[in-house]
């Protein structure tokens, strides 16, 4: 019997270059799914934290009203409402979404920028609103 050596193998070089490319792309996929994995959860986790901590906003001013809306699913309880350091007197529960306070009483109209300072039982929040002179 007799066996015919004269085919050719695929040389070292060849292989080792094969098996580095192979390596190579198991490691890309493997990263590319570990990174998804990880950007997924990252965002996951800053969308539920900027929820907790960011469901009453000061919105505006118009006129002699003040719109604070309310984005919890139930109502909040607002301890103090000041402007420009004048207590406005304005205390209670209110309701889910856009509420609108009248401060006439605390809010000085010959002034064009406004700081206001809302107090909830759990957090305290302020913003500097600059009212435009409409016509």
């Amino acid at each position: 019997m007799m066996f015919n050596f004269n085919k050719k193998a695929i040389g070292p070089v060849v292989a080792s270059s094969l098996l580095v490319a192979v390596l190579v792309v198991i490691g890309i996929v493997g990263f590319q799914t570990w990174f998804n994995t990880y950007q997924t959860g990252v965002q996951t986790d800053v969308e539920h934290g900027s929820n907790n901590d960011l469901n009453v906003f000061i919105e505006t001013i118009i006129g002699e009203n003040l719109y604070i809306r309310n984005g919890y699913l139930e109502n909040i309880t607002i301890v103090l409402i000041k402007i420009d350091g004048n207590d406005c007197n304005i205390n209670g529960s209110y309701d889910v979404g856009l509420n609108q306070f009248d401060v006439s009483s605390c809010i000085n109209h010959t002034v064009f920028s406004h700081e206001i300072l809302v107090q909830t039982n759990d957090k305290i929040i302020s913003k500097k609103v600059k009212i435009k002179n409409l016509e």
